[in-house]
Formats: C-alpha cells, structure tokens, sequence
C-alpha cells in the first residue's frame, strides 16, 4: 500500500493557507509556492515528527536545512531548482543521503530491537482501511532505523495491471509513514540477540544496495515486515489464499492455528485430492491473473521470466494474495506488548 495515495490538492490559494495556519506557520509569511513545496510532497509530516517549525528569517519564510535555517527564496533558487524529492530527517532538509540513514537517536542501552509498525490511515474500524506496515532497527548505540516497502514509479504506473508483477524496488529507509503523526500507529518491540540483530543488520545493507523485489499481490509491505521478521525468529502470518481473502480474518488465523495442529498424513491427503478436485479453476483464475494482472511480466528477484501458475492446493490454501496490512495488524493485536498510539494534532 502506498499512503501516498491521496487526492491532490487543487490551485486554490486558501486550500493550502488554511493548511499553513492549521500547522503553526507564521500566517504573515506565506506563500503559495512554498506551502505547495511543504504539503504536496508531504514535508510536513517529518518536519512535526521532529517538532521543527518554518520561522521568519528577514521577513520571510525559512527552512531548517542540514542544521541551520534558510530563506524560502535562497532554497527554492539555489538549493532546490527542480522538483526532485528530498529527504528531510534530525537535521532539516538534505539534497541526499546515504541509502541507510538513522531517523533518530535514542539513549544507547547495548541492545538490538526489532519493532514492527502499522500506521492506520482512516477509520480503522471502516471495511477496507488503509494501512501501511515497516519497522525499525535500534542498534546498540541507540540510531535508530527505520524500513518500509512501496513499489516504483514501474508498478505504481502499471496499476492493477501489474498486480502479479515483481519489479526491484529500493529499500525504503526510512519509511515515510514513520513521520504521520496524525494517523493512528501501532507498534510492537522485540529485544534481539545480539547474532539475530547482526544478520538483519548485514542483510538489509545488501538490500540497500541490490534492491528488493516488490509486486502489489505477493511481496507488498505486509510480506516485507514478515520476511524480516523471520530473519530474527519472529513469526507473522501474513500468507492469505483465495478463500483468506473472502473470509473473516479471524476465522483464517482460527484455522491456520487448526492446520498446523492437523497430523501431517491427513494434511498430504487433502492436499493430494484438493490438486485434483481443483485443478480447472486454478487454471483458469490463474490464466486470468497472467493475461491481464500482469503474471507474463513477473521477475524473479533481479531477472525477468515468464509466471508460473500456481498449484491448485497453493492458489486456494496457501497462495500470497493481496492481504494488506491488516494481517499485521491483526497479529499485533495479539501480541501483549503491542502499543496504540493515537492520532495527534500536528
């Protein structure tokens, strides 16, 4: 899920005036341009994050920039002439940053954690709320680091069309969604071995390099928090079938406890008769999904190939579908250590 998603603002000068007085700004400095610049590509949530604010500086609006402070017109002309997105982390705006850069620093305690994150955004009890799930890595000497998935300008400007596709997309770090204070998050820590958090450290510094693979149906979000989670022992359902999809999430996590209960011989026999009884749909719905859900164009990490339909058994039982956060969410919810933030006003 991308929480970037949202309707665009129109031209209209007292749309985004309205937004400046409601964040704090000082109303006698605004300016269109500027206050395009902070709520269009959404500056404004990290900048809250932070508590920084835009001040005056020579009667004019200034930017906290690389740990100091500069006027709108000396940024817009100088600093930043195009319309490239810039990160913005402790310091204020960077014009780049390396590809793994902590998003804060807390009290070093000699320890690894491992936190998983889903930000609510919207009713969270509505039918289909958006979610977004990432997590964080707190090092031994307390930086703090923070990883999502979103898919790439490829995927988002294929749609729904490339809803089986898988295409390398850069680690995100940090996750953007970290930063929306105003939408609400829950949040689970885990303490590491100091081995556990070795291995996911070294693993996601490869993937900072090489990518990692991104398709809208079997490796969104939800399935990246859960991969990594594996890496350090921490197990999260997030696998739906065909049939987890329609049915009620807590029935599916009912059954999945069932399942695993099953002896091993009855679970090979019915999975034995469902590849038969099922094989004409799973050939079928998954035709579907090739010819026009983007299967022909799936890559298997770094290399293109053609899709391969899936098992009968695997499409109806144990296939990755489009799940969305809310299996992360609802094994948050499980978890006794698990934090409720709610919104704030920013």
């Amino acid at each position: 899920m991308s929480y970037l998603n949202r309707a665009q603002e129109t031209d209209n000068s007292k749309v985004y005036e309205k937004r400046w007085r409601e964040a704090g700004y000082p109303p006698e400095v605004f300016k269109l341009d500027c206050a395009k610049f902070i709520f269009d590509d959404y500056y404004n949530e990290p900048m809250a994050y932070y508590g920084h604010k835009i001040v005056i500086l020579d009667g004019e609006a200034a930017l906290p920039f690389r740990g100091e402070v500069l006027k709108w017109s000396v940024l817009k002309k100088s600093v930043f002439p195009d319309k490239t997105r810039y990160p913005y982390l402790e310091n204020g705006f960077a014009l780049s940053a390396p590809r793994i850069k902590p998003i804060r620093h807390d009290t070093p305690n000699g320890k690894y954690a491992f936190t998983v994150f889903t930000t609510v955004i919207g009713d969270e009890n509505s039918l289909q709320p958006a979610m977004h799930s990432y997590f964080e890595v707190t090092k031994p000497n307390g930086e703090v680091y923070n990883f999502g998935l979103v898919g790439n300008r490829e995927s988002a400007k294929g749609g729904v069309s490339y809803g089986y596709s898988t295409v390398n997309a850069p680690l995100k770090c940090p996750d953007l969604c970290a930063f929306m204070v105003d939408k609400t998050i829950y949040k689970t820590p885990f303490d590491l071995k100091i081995e556990d958090g070795e291995k996911i450290w070294e693993q996601l510094e490869q993937e900072s390099t090489n990518g990692v693979p991104y398709s809208f149906l079997e490796n969104n979000c939800a399935h990246f928090v859960a991969s990594h989670a594996k890496v350090v022992g921490i197990d999260i359902p997030v696998n739906r079938s065909l049939l987890g999809i329609i049915l009620p999430e807590r029935f599916n996590l009912a059954a999945e406890r069932v399942w695993s209960k099953v002896p091993s011989l009855f679970r090979n026999i019915f999975t034995a008769l469902s590849k038969i009884v099922l094989l004409v749909p799973t050939i079928f719905l998954n035709s579907i999904g090739y010819c026009f859900l983007g299967g022909w164009r799936k890559a298997d990490w770094q290399q293109r190939k053609v899709a391969i339909i899936a098992n009968p058994y695997d499409f109806f039982f144990k296939f990755p579908t489009l799940n969305r956060p809310w299996a992360v969410l609802e094994w948050q919810k499980e978890q006794k250590q698990t934090i409720k933030q709610a919104p704030k006003k920013v």
